[in-house]
C-alpha cells in the first residue's frame, strides 16, 4: 500500500474550506472545531492505513492535511488579526514546525493504539 497523496490533499483543501466558513461564522467556536476534525482525522486515517505497517503513513497522512488546511486559513486570520507579522509567524512557521508536528503524532498515536486494540480483539 502506498501513501494517499490526492486524498491527504483533498482533504486538506476539504478542511480548509470548512474552517474559513465555520470560522465566519462562529469564530469562537475554532477550537471546537479544531477538536472534532482531529477525531474525524483520526478515523480517516485509521481506515486508510489500518493494514499498514509503515507507522510514517499515519504521521505524514494527518500532517499534510493539517499543513494544507492551515494555509488555507491564512487569509482569515490576516484579515481578523490587527498585527499582519505576528499571524504571518505564526502560520508559517508556528503552526508547520511545532504544533503540526504534536497533532500529527497525537493522530499516529492513538491510531497504533486502536490498530493494536483492533488486532488483540480478532486475534491477528
Amino acid at each position: 500500500m502506498e501513501f494517499q497523496w490526492l486524498r491527504a490533499i483533498i482533504e486538506g483543501i476539504l478542511t480548509g474550506l470548512i474552517l474559513v466558513a465555520f470560522s465566519s461564522k462562529f469564530p469562537k467556536k475554532r477550537i471546537i472545531f479544531a477538536g472534532v476534525w482531529l477525531i474525524v482525522e483520526i478515523a480517516s486515517t485509521l481506515s486508510i492505513y489500518i493494514g499498514q505497517e509503515e507507522s510514517a503513513f499515519f504521521f505524514l497522512h494527518p500532517y499534510f492535511v493539517f499543513l494544507i488546511a492551515s494555509f488555507m486559513d491564512l487569509p482569515y486570520v490576516l484579515n481578523i488579526r490587527k498585527n499582519g507579522k505576528k499571524a504571518l509567524f505564526e502560520k508559517l512557521i508556528l503552526m508547520p514546525v511545532f504544533v503540526i508536528p504534536i497533532m500529527a503524532g497525537f493522530v499516529e498515536t492513538v491510531g497504533w493504539l486502536i490498530k493494536l486494540y483492533h488486532r488483540n480483539i480478532i486475534g491477528l
